[in-house]
């Protein structure tokens, strides 16, 4: 609505729970004007850092983007902190769930349960599909003495969907996880169907069940502690100013 090829004004009229009308105009930008924005937004994501000391006992980690590498470093380096805040309000393009196997698992754990359709209008969990691989992808030869002990502190929002809530569904199964923040998306088992005029649809194609068979489907994940963001919190680090908030109340 705000950008597009013609800069013309857009005639807006507002109602007011009071039943008062107010009529205004809102400016529309031309996306060249609006394109250099997003190249410099895009340009300081890139000098952010993908983890770093918040305090002297608590770490963060960025996890839609820090590479896999980098992530195991962090979690070495922070093994004897108390706790670490894990980011997932965005989507992991540099990692995998195998990569945090062995820094949150001290022996192999099934994290989710997949329900996928035998026969029509009938499913069942954990049948054979082309999803069997990811039934169970913490796969730990021996067991782990040395896995993340200390305090797990989950970021999430409405921005957590499909591989960042698989993620999330894995970091919640480790030992000391909390969740903080609002409902995600709950549409973890999506797929793309593409379309004959070259477009494509997502659609779910499984059911996504926690271990204690809770769906996370529509609803969104289990959320330990409710946060929402609105105009009288509204600020960057409302969500981690909570975290450690919680950090300090539960050590």
């Amino acid at each position: 609505m705000l950008g597009g090829k013609s800069a013309d004004g857009l005639d807006v009229e507002i109602v007011k729970n009071s039943g008062e009308i107010i009529e205004t105009e809102i400016e529309r930008y031309e996306f060249s004007e609006l394109k250099s924005y997003f190249v410099k937004k895009q340009q300081r994501k890139k000098h952010e850092k993908t983890f770093y000391a918040l305090n002297n006992e608590t770490r963060y980690i960025n996890l839609g983007e820090i590479q896999a590498k980098a992530l195991k470093e962090a979690f070495e380096n922070y093994q004897n902190k108390k706790a670490i805040i894990l980011d997932l309000r965005n989507y992991p393009k540099n990692i995998s769930t195998d990569n945090l196997a062995n820094l949150l698992y001290p022996e192999n754990s099934t994290f989710i349960k997949v329900m996928a359709a035998k026969y029509p209008s009938y499913a069942e969990y954990n049948i054979d599909s082309a999803l069997k691989l990811i039934k169970n992808p913490f796969k730990i030869d021996k067991k782990n003495k040395d896995y993340y002990k200390d305090k797990i502190i989950l970021l999430v929002n409405s921005s957590t969907a499909s591989m960042s809530e698989f993620f999330a569904m894995a970091i919640q199964n480790s030992l000391n996880c909390t969740t903080l923040s609002e409902q995600t998306f709950g549409a973890v088992m999506n797929r793309m169907v593409p379309l004959k005029d070259g477009t494509s649809i997502d659609t779910t194609g499984f059911g996504a069940f926690h271990p204690n068979d809770s769906s996370v489907q529509r609803k969104g994940l289990k959320i330990d502690h409710y946060l929402k963001k609105n105009t009288k919190n509204y600020k960057d680090d409302f969500y981690i100013e909570e975290a450690l908030k919680l950090i300090d109340y539960s050590l």
